[in-house]
């Protein structure tokens, strides 16, 4: 459910609002999600080192986006 969920609302931000990337943050413990960001087709865009202390230790913050031609190519393209 969550990579349709993200799907849906990334895709109603470049056709309903008409945005030119959608952009996120997300720790780099949360692989759950990165793998959904990334099987989605965002790409990471930077990366903030020792961004939070959490549970003990250090985590990286990714940032990561996709632009609405890249949405277009792969979701759009047989519209």
């Amino acid at each position: 459910w969550g990579s349709e969920a993200t799907k849906f609302t990334v895709d109603h931000a470049f056709r309903a609002l008409g945005v030119q990337r959608v952009s996120l943050t997300v720790l780099e413990g949360n692989e759950a999600a990165i793998a959904v960001y990334k099987k989605i087709g965002f790409k990471e865009e930077g990366r903030k080192r020792r961004a939070n202390w959490i549970d003990g230790h250090w985590e990286d913050s990714l940032s990561m986006g996709v632009l609405d031609e890249e949405w277009a190519e792969m979701y759009w393209k047989n519209n």
